[in-house]
C-alpha cells in the first residue's frame, strides 16, 4: 500500500499538476474585472478544457485533508462554471445583468474557495 503524503507535500503536488488551470482562472478574473471581455477568451477556454483533467487528477490523489480538498474542488468546479459564463458573455454585443452579476459572483466565490484552501494548507489542514 502507497503511503498517502502529507498535506504540504501534497499541495505541492495539486500546484505542479493545477497551476495551469488556476493561473488562468485567475487571469479570467483580472479580464472581467477590467470589462475586457475578449482578452479572456483564451484563459476562460483553458479554464474549461483543463477542468477535467484537474478533478481526475484529484480523485485519483485525495486530498488529505478532507477540507481542503473540498475547498479545492469547489474552487475548481466554481471557476469552470465562470468560465463558461464569461465565454457566454463575450459572445453577445449587449450581455444580460443577471448573466454579468452571475459571472461575477461565480468568479468571487472560486477565488473564496481558493483562499479558503489556502488557508486550511497554511495551517495544516483542519
Amino acid at each position: 500500500m502507497t503511503e498517502r503524503p502529507d498535506l504540504g507535500t501534497w499541495a505541492v503536488q495539486a500546484d505542479r499538476q493545477l497551476g495551469g488551470l488556476l493561473a488562468a482562472a485567475a487571469e479570467l478574473a483580472t479580464a472581467f474585472r477590467e470589462g475586457s471581455l475578449e482578452a479572456g477568451l483564451e484563459a476562460a477556454g483553458i479554464v474549461v478544457e483543463t477542468t477535467s483533467d484537474a478533478l481526475g487528477w484529484m480523485a485519483g490523489h485525495p486530498c488529505p485533508s478532507r477540507t481542503a480538498g473540498a475547498e479545492l474542488t469547489a474552487a475548481i468546479r466554481v471557476q469552470r462554471n465562470a468560465a463558461f459564463a464569461y465565454r457566454g458573455l463575450a459572445a453577445v454585443e449587449d450581455p444580460d445583468d443577471l448573466i454579468v452579476e452571475a459571472c461575477a459572483g461565480m468568479l468571487s466565490q472560486g477565488s473564496d474557495h481558493l483562499r479558503q484552501y489556502r488557508a486550511k494548507v497554511d495551517g495544516g489542514g483542519a
